[in-house]
């Protein structure tokens, strides 16, 4: 697993989140790669993101507004 400095410069406010945040999308697709390809590139995204979304990593402009709820 690899972070682009960049991002997290540019993140830093948010860095409480997005760091362990891409790490648990990380680990998922690593968790995943035992697909051998038989899986669409978009689902394992999707999934990588569900999970980080539901583990409290989410970044602030992932949570719909209260109104949108």
């Amino acid at each position: 697993i690899s972070f682009s400095l960049n991002c997290i410069k540019s993140s830093k406010a948010h860095a409480r989140c997005e760091i362990p945040g891409v790490l648990v999308h990380e680990v998922i697709h690593s968790y995943w790669y035992n697909t051998k390809e038989t899986c669409p590139g978009g689902l394992m995204k999707g999934i990588a993101d569900f999970v980080r979304f539901h583990t409290c990593f989410a970044l602030p402009h992932w949570r719909p507004r209260a109104e949108e709820k």
